[in-house]
């Protein structure tokens, strides 16, 4: 029942006849057949009139703000059992509903991910067509996992559990450039493997991916299924995964897109200024989560949503160009270790996933990532926030962002948290991998508003210390190479290189950073605490070293040091005066006889 029902205003759906839902249904009630808009293809629907639904007139709910209420009994006559607020509705009943209402995103619909609260966090935005697979920390599959970098690695270990496919592929990335890709996915359709292919059709910032129609009219003719996911009015902003299911027993997840230089068959050790990534992969070996990736790509493969469309369809005109496969020439070792892992995807789950490990996190929380949102920044946000809270508490936090950020990020970061701050230049960072104590975050997900609510992503927790061991190794080497803050950065803007015979001088000091807390002078040993950027000081004759010490209460630490001189002294810190002054009247009386002598040659 819409909102203001007390008033009778507004319009209503009545159920005369009972409608039982079963577990994991959605039941969709419309007005008529053409508001279907392709919920009928995964929901339950009901038109008014059918089963004993019936739709009032009056029944529209608002586009900015409403408040949608399910009764038991008659409207006005029954009890509340539940409650929906979006917008800024007239009336929030608190009895019902807590904090702020739900935002709706334009071309989206609210649906509910938790029936436990009535709060706006048991909401999302979805539309007709994403899978809508909830995060469950409870959901582990038992795997063995196969880990592996790049560009150490050269897509080795890609092109060895590829090619030996027997049954079937299914493959769904952003990008897919690799000649030699294209030649072993013709091998393998040729040698009658089903071979179904997934691309994004519009990739931000790169080629057209029809520049591959050679490649791809090759397969395609050997009885590959290939597919494009991208129109004007599609489900995703951009289908970013990077996924492959092999013989449904085996699927290699990347952060990194199948090119010619990520795969390049070649090991090459960082830092290094070739045209590489640094990136992290995986096999993982699981039938089950096989299957559960299976129907991900079945599902964002469907034509019934109208964003999918055929090869044939986008280019009825390609000409055949046969692709070569060529075998690597060295292999690459990869260690086996038997794990269990838990699946996340975006937008269904990503953030939800990297939130809840991340909070749970005890010691260290690592983290690589490419892209970093400034609108998660200020003020902090998920998961963001979750690092900067972590860190503060103790825990080794420590963060790599890639070099298209601003430097003013890092810099930020830096100064006002205890989030330990990089940036990679070499090689280009395009990873997006978090250690969280003993489990690792891998995939295609970006700390970016669009690619946690908007994209097509793949995420994989893997529960294992020794794979986040492994993957640690190789952080650290690159904070290693890459971390130079020298903390906060302090200077005097009030004291000079020498004063004269004086009991007191004024002096200050400025710090670039905002936040600063406290400052010690100490000053020849003698310190002094005090809270402002200026104190006077008293000093005595000679040579003295203040060193001013600044700290925030992030417990950032900044030092600035300065020699001073007062009534003139010399290298010894003895003044001028006391040095000579035995010889000052003896001398004293030679320039006066000297005086005389020049003033009787005058005379005469």
């Amino acid at each position: 029942i819409a909102d203001s029902f007390t008033e009778g205003n507004e319009g209503t759906i009545s159920f005369s006849e009972e409608l039982l839902i079963g577990p994991g249904q959605t039941y969709t009630f419309l007005k008529n057949g053409q508001d279907d808009d392709g919920f009928g293809y995964r929901h339950i629907t009901f038109l008014d009139g059918e089963s004993g639904v019936t739709f009032s007139k009056q029944f529209v709910l608002n586009n900015t703000d409403e408040g949608v209420y399910l009764f038991k009994g008659d409207q006005g006559n029954g009890d509340v059992v539940d409650v929906f607020y979006y917008g800024s509705p007239k009336d929030v009943d608190s009895s019902l509903w807590s904090g702020d209402t739900f935002g709706i995103q334009k071309g989206c619909f609210a649906l509910r991910k938790d029936t436990s609260v009535g709060t706006a966090d048991a909401w999302i935005n979805s539309k007709s067509g994403w899978s809508n697979l909830f995060f469950d920390p409870n959901l582990k599959f038992d795997a063995y996992v196969e880990p592996f970098v790049f560009p150490d690695s050269g897509g080795i270990p890609i092109f060895e559990t590829l090619s030996q496919a027997n049954e079937s592929v299914y493959l769904n990335m952003y990008i897919l450039s690799s000649p030699n890709v294209y030649g072993l996915l013709y091998d393998l359709a040729s040698s009658g493997v089903s071979v179904n292919i997934l691309l994004e059709r519009s990739p931000l910032d790169t080629g057209d991916p029809l520049d591959y129609s050679g490649f791809l009219k090759a397969i395609s003719d050997k009885g590959a299924d290939v597919r494009f996911i991208g129109a004007s009015d599609d489900r995703y902003s951009y289908d970013h995964a990077k996924y492959c299911i092999i013989d449904m027993e085996k699927v290699i997840i990347t952060s990194e897109n199948w090119t010619n230089s990520n795969l390049s068959m070649k090991k090459i050790i960082p830092p290094t200024t070739e045209d590489v990534n640094r990136g992290w992969g995986a096999i993982v070996e699981s039938r089950e989560y096989a299957s559960y990736m299976l129907e991900v790509f079945e599902s964002d493969s469907s034509l019934v949503y109208g964003d999918v469309h055929t090869f044939s369809e986008l280019a009825p005109n390609a000409k055949s160009k046969i692709p070569y496969y060529e075998s690597p020439k060295e292999s690459f070792p990869v260690d086996r270790y038997r794990v269990s892992i838990t699946p996340a995807l975006s937008p269904d789950s990503s953030l939800d996933a990297t939130s809840y490990y991340m909070s749970l996190s005890k010691s260290r929380i690592y983290s690589e990532q490419q892209s970093l949102s400034s609108s998660l920044l200020n003020p902090y946000q998920k998961p963001v926030s979750i690092m900067v809270e972590k860190s503060a508490k103790g825990l080794d936090c420590r963060l790599i962002l890639g070099s298209n950020n601003s430097s003013s990020i890092i810099t930020g970061l830096n100064n006002s948290t205890k989030v330990k701050t990089s940036m990679m230049v070499s090689p280009y960072l395009h990873n997006k991998g978090i250690i969280c104590d003993d489990v690792t975050l891998i995939g295609s997900v970006n700390w970016t508003p669009n690619s946690f609510s908007n994209n097509r992503e793949v995420m994989l927790a893997i529960h294992s210390k020794d794979v986040s061991d492994y993957y640690a190794h190789f952080f650290l080497s690159d904070f290693d190479r890459t971390y130079v803050y020298d903390g906060l950065h302090v200077y005097f803007t009030e004291i000079e290189d020498s004063y004269g015979k004086v009991d007191e001088i004024t002096v200050s000091v400025s710090v670039k950073q905002d936040g600063v807390t406290s400052y010690r002078w100490d000053l020849d040993g003698v310190i002094k605490d005090t809270k402002n950027p200026r104190t006077v000081l008293r000093v005595s004759e000679g040579t003295h070293s203040l060193k001013v010490t600044v700290s925030d209460n992030k417990g950032n630490e900044g030092t600035v040091q300065k020699t001073f001189a007062v009534g003139y002294p010399d290298s010894n810190g003895s003044s001028f005066f006391d040095e000579y002054k035995q010889y000052l009247a003896p001398l004293a009386i030679i320039i006066i006889a000297l005086m005389l002598a020049v003033a009787r040659r005058m005379v005469r």
